[in-house]
C-alpha cells in the first residue's frame, strides 16, 4: 500500500521554515556566484584584441545565414491561407523576435568596427 501524501498544511513549521531558508540563502547566493564566475572568465586585453577579428567575420557570417533562414521564415508563413490560427501567430512571433535578433547583432557589428578603427586625429 502507498504512503499517504501530506500536504502542505500537514507538513510541520519546522520543515517550512528550512525550506524557505534555503530558498532565501539560494536566492542571496546567486548573484554573487554569478559575478564570481564571470570575473575568472574574463579575458586578457590581447587574446581578446587577436579574437576580435576572428569574432567579427564569424558573426558577419552568422547574421547572413540568419537572414536567409528569416525570408524563408516568412516566405512559408507567407503561403499559408489561414492567418488567424494560434500557429501562425507563434510563427509570426518566432520571426519577429528573430528580426530583433538580427538587429541586434547588426549593431554589435557596428560596434566592433567602429573600435577596430584607429582614432581620428585633428
Amino acid at each position: 500500500m502507498a504512503a499517504p501524501v501530506e500536504s502542505i498544511e500537514e507538513r510541520s513549521p519546522m520543515s517550512a521554515r528550512i525550506l524557505f531558508g534555503f530558498l532565501v540563502s539560494l536566492l542571496l547566493l546567486t548573484p554573487s556566484l554569478a559575478q564570481s564566475a564571470a570575473k575568472n572568465s574574463r579575458v586578457p586585453a590581447t587574446a581578446a584584441a587577436f579574437d576580435n577579428a576572428d569574432d567579427l567575420s564569424a558573426i558577419k557570417a552568422d547574421l547572413a545565414r540568419m537572414r536567409v533562414l528569416v525570408t524563408q521564415m516568412q516566405n512559408n508563413l507567407g503561403l499559408t491561407t489561414n492567418s488567424t490560427t494560434p500557429l501562425y501567430h507563434q510563427f509570426d512571433l518566432q520571426i519577429q523576435m528573430w528580426q530583433l535578433l538580427i538587429a541586434q547583432m547588426e549593431r554589435r557589428i557596428d560596434r566592433m568596427e567602429r573600435s577596430k578603427e584607429p582614432p581620428h586625429r585633428e
